[in-house]
C-alpha cells in the first residue's frame, strides 16, 4: 500500500450524519461548520457520511454545495430518516409498542455494539480507504455519535498507521453517559473496551464539554496531553444576518428550538416542564420549533400556551430567536447530565437573549449560564424550585429586568475562536 507523503492540507472528515440526510440541524451543524471553517482556511476537504432519506438543508444547501462530500448509501439511515418524517408533526401522538417487543427492540439494541451502525463500518472503511489512497489524504477527522462511526477511524488507523493522523472527536461521550450506556455486564464490557482501543490509537482527541475529559481520565486512561477542549460556538458571521430585536410580546415567551419528544427514553423530555407550567396561573406561552414528538395531551393540557411549529431554516431560526423573552434548554437524564453542552445554547447566545437551562443541577450548560449570568437555570428534578424559578422570571420579565447581554460577552464561545483551536492540531 503506497500512499503519496506530500499530505498538504488535506483533511477527511467522516460523520455518519449529515445534510440533508438527518432531522435536526443540531446533529450535524458542528461538522457542517467545521468542515467550512477548515476549507476557508484553505485546506482540502472531504466529507464521507451516509446518504437516507432526503429531510432538509435547514438552509445551508449552498455551502454543502461547496464541499466534497461522498454519500455511502445507508439503509439503516434511510429507514431512520422515515421514522423521524412519519413521527415528527404537532398532531402526532407517540406510539407505544408491546412490552415483549419493545423487550426485543431493547435487547437488540444492547448486543449491537456500540450501535447498529456497526454492521456498515465495513463499506465506510473501504469507501475512506479509497478517498485516502486517491487523494493522499493525511489527517482524518471522526466525529461521533453514532460512536459506531469511530470504528470506521479505528479500522484505517490500524490500515494506514502513522501514515495518517487520528482525530477522534466526541459531540457526546460513549460510555461515561447514560444515552449510549449498555444496560447488560458483557455488552457493557465489550462497549468499554471497544471505546479504550479508540481512544489509545487516537492521534488526538477533540471533545465539547469539559466535564467529558476528566470522566474519560477515570473510566480509561489519561489522555490529557493529546486532548484539546473544542466547543461548538456560534457562527459570529451570523450575525450581520440578523436583525437586533425587542421583544414585545404581551405574555412571556419562551421559545424552543431543535429537537424534542416526551418519549420515556428521551433525554430532552419536557413532561416535567410541562407539569409545573401547567400548574401555573401566570401567562406563559412555549413555542417550539423543529422536530417536534409530543403526546396530544399537552395540547390539551396547556392549550394556548403551547405552539409547535415545523422545523425551519438556521437563520430564520436566529430571526426568530430574538423575538423571544427567553430561549429554553432542557434535559431530562441525570447520568451523564453534568457534560451536556446542547450546541443550539450557542446559537441563544448570538441572539442575546436569556437563556432558561432546565435540567439537572450539575449540568455543563447551567454552570456556562450562571457563570457567565447569561439567564436562569432551574432543576428539572425538583419541582418546587420549578414553580418558584419560573414565578420570579415571570416578575422579572413584567418589570422590564430580565438578564440581559450583549455580544461582546459571549464573543469567546464563536466557532471562530473556538474552530481556531483545531489547526494547533492537524
Amino acid at each position: 500500500m503506497k500512499v503519496d507523503q506530500d499530505y498538504n492540507r488535506k483533511v477527511l472528515i467522516i460523520a455518519r450524519d449529515f445534510l440533508p440526510y438527518f432531522p435536526s440541524l443540531g446533529g450535524v451543524i458542528r461538522v457542517v461548520k467545521m468542515a467550512q471553517f477548515l476549507q476557508e482556511q484553505g485546506w482540502d476537504v472531504y466529507v464521507l457520511c451516509s446518504r437516507g432519506e432526503e429531510i432538509s438543508y435547514f438552509g445551508y444547501k449552498n455551502i454543502v454545495s461547496k464541499l466534497k462530500v461522498v454519500y455511502v448509501n445507508d439503509k439503516l439511515q434511510r429507514y431512520y430518516n422515515k421514522q423521524a418524517i412519519v413521527n415528527t408533526g404537532s398532531k402526532e401522538e407517540i406510539k407505544t409498542s408491546s412490552s415483549i417487543m419493545q423487550g426485543l427492540k431493547n435487547l437488540i439494541n444492547d448486543f449491537c455494539i456500540p450501535d447498529k451502525g456497526i454492521f456498515f463500518v465495513n463499506r465506510y472503511v473501504k469507501e475512506a480507504s479509497k478517498l485516502i489512497l486517491e487523494n493522499n489524504i493525511s489527517t482524518v477527522i471522526v466525529s461521533s455519535p453514532p460512536h459506531s462511526t469511530q470504528l470506521i477511524g479505528l479500522n484505517l488507523k490500524r490500515k494506514f498507521g502513522n501514515k495518517i493522523k487520528l482525530i477522534v472527536d466526541y459531540r457526546d461521550s460513549w460510555n461515561t453517559t447514560a444515552i449510549f450506556q449498555k444496560r447488560y455486564w458483557l455488552a457493557k464490557k465489550i462497549s468499554l473496551n471497544k471505546e479504550k482501543e479508540v481512544l489509545r490509537i487516537a492521534d488526538k482527541f477533540t471533545y465539547i464539554s469539559r466535564p467529558m475529559l476528566g470522566k474519560i481520565n477515570s473510566t480509561f486512561m489519561d489522555i490529557s496531553n493529546k486532548s484539546l477542549l473544542i466547543m461548538n460556538g456560534f457562527d459570529s458571521r451570523m450575525n450581520n444576518e440578523v436583525t437586533v430585536t425587542v421583544p414585545t410580546n404581551k405574555e412571556l415567551t419562551i421559545g424552543y428550538f431543535g429537537g424534542i419528544s416526551d418519549h420515556p427514553k428521551s433525554f430532552r423530555n419536557p413532561t416535567r416542564f410541562f407539569n409545573v407550567v401547567s400548574k401555573l396561573s401566570d401567562n406563559i406561552n412555549l413555542v417550539f420549533y423543529g422536530s417536534t414528538v409530543l403526546n396530544m395531551k399537552w395540547k390539551e393540557c396547556l392549550g394556548d400556551k403551547l405552539k409547535i411549529n415545523e422545523t425551519i431554516a438556521h437563520t430564520e431560526a436566529l430571526e426568530l430567536m430574538k423575538t423571544m423573552d427567553l430561549l429554553l434548554v432542557v434535559h431530562s437524564e441525570s447520568m451523564g447530565g453534568e457534560e451536556v453542552l446542547t450546541g443550539k445554547i450557542f446559537d441563544y447566545f448570538l441572539a442575546q437573549r436569556p437563556v432558561l437551562v432546565v435540567g439537572p443541577k450539575n449540568m455543563e450548560a447551567a454552570r456556562l449560564v450562571r457563570e457567565n449570568q447569561l439567564g436562569y437555570c432551574l432543576d428539572i428534578f425538583n419541582e418546587d424550585e420549578m414553580v418558584k424559578g419560573l414565578q420570579e422570571i415571570h416578575r422579572d420579565w413584567q418589570q422590564g429586568q430580565l438578564v440581559s447581554y450583549s455580544l461582546d460577552d459571549v464573543v469567546k464561545f464563536s466557532r471562530q475562536q473556538q474552530y481556531a483551536k483545531l489547526l494547533e492540531i492537524l
